[in-house]
């Protein structure tokens, strides 16, 4: 019988269930059987998270957040399966995300740091002109 996420089993009565059932030898003796995973579980973890406050015309504050996750590459029925990144963007209000395959993000990656390059030699150079009309 389960009541949750807990089996009561019968005294006497060993079994071997399904990974994560638990079971017992005694009424009163539940003991936790974990799965032995041949392949290595995907974990997801928080890489990096940018956060943006803002303010509207009635001055309420809001927030607006891009946060970049990844999920280790692990075995799938014995063959490798890529990682996944997970861009998701989020405010007040909801939450989208898009996941991206490993080329996929590093293509999405390399045009944002052409981008950003171009616009930081475009401030300096701005700046360059700037330090100029001041000296005339």
């Amino acid at each position: 019988m389960r009541n949750g996420s807990c089996a009561v089993v019968a005294e006497g009565d060993l079994t071997r269930e399904a990974p994560g059932v638990l079971t017992g030898t005694h009424p009163l003796q539940i003991l936790f059987k974990r799965p032995e995973p041949s392949f290595r579980r995907a974990t997801e973890m928080i890489e990096e998270e940018i956060i943006h406050w803002w303010r509207d015309e009635n001055g309420e504050l809001h927030r607006n957040a891009l946060r970049l996750e990844s999920e280790t590459p692990q075995r799938v029925n014995g063959f490798p399966r890529d990682g996944v990144v997970t861009v998701r963007l989020m405010n007040t209000a909801s939450q989208q995300a898009i996941r991206l395959s490993p080329e996929e993000a590093l293509k999405v990656s390399t045009q944002l740091l052409s981008v950003a390059k171009e616009m930081m030699n475009q401030k300096r150079l701005l700046w360059n002109e700037q330090e100029e009309l001041a000296r005339a």
